[in-house]
Formats: structure tokens, C-alpha cells, sequence
């Protein structure tokens, strides 16, 4: 995915880490990722300035946090 290294399900990207910022990005339906940044606890992932609705940036978080929303993603991944 762009060069980021990534992980896939059923060869679908559903997740990665941003090599400048090690932020975890995970894709997920346009309306959770909405919700996560206006909680304040994701940000848009804009890659070469582009918003991509359905992935979001996670700053560095607790590993419980980062688990279930790579749960999360991999559930959506799953459903195509």
C-alpha cells in the first residue's frame, strides 16, 4: 500500500504504521473513522495531502486501544 509495509486479510490492506510518525492506520467503515477523529482520538490519514475516508491515523496509544481497532479493521477487512 503506497510503500507502507502492511498487513492484509484475505488480501485486503487493513492496517499499517507510518514510517514518520509511527502512527497505526487502520481502515475502517467512513463513519468510525469520522467518530475516532471527532473525538480527538485519530486524525485524517492524508497521504501526499489525499484524505482517505476509510483510514484513519492513530497516534502512539496504549496497546489495548491499538488492539481493538486493529479488531476492528481486520473485522471490516474481512466483510470486503
Amino acid at each position: 500500500m503506497m510503500g507502507f509495509a502492511c498487513l492484509r486479510f484475505d488480501g485486503r490492506f487493513f492496517a499499517t504504521v507510518e514510517k514518520r510518525t509511527g502512527d497505526l492506520v487502520v481502515k475502517l467503515p467512513a463513519e468510525r473513522v469520522l467518530s475516532l477523529i471527532r473525538e480527538g482520538a485519530g486524525q485524517p490519514f492524508l497521504p501526499n495531502g489525499r484524505v482517505f475516508r476509510e483510514w484513519v491515523a492513530l497516534p502512539s496509544g496504549d496497546e489495548h486501544e491499538w488492539a481493538a481497532l486493529l479488531g476492528e479493521a481486520m473485522e471490516f477487512a474481512a466483510r470486503g
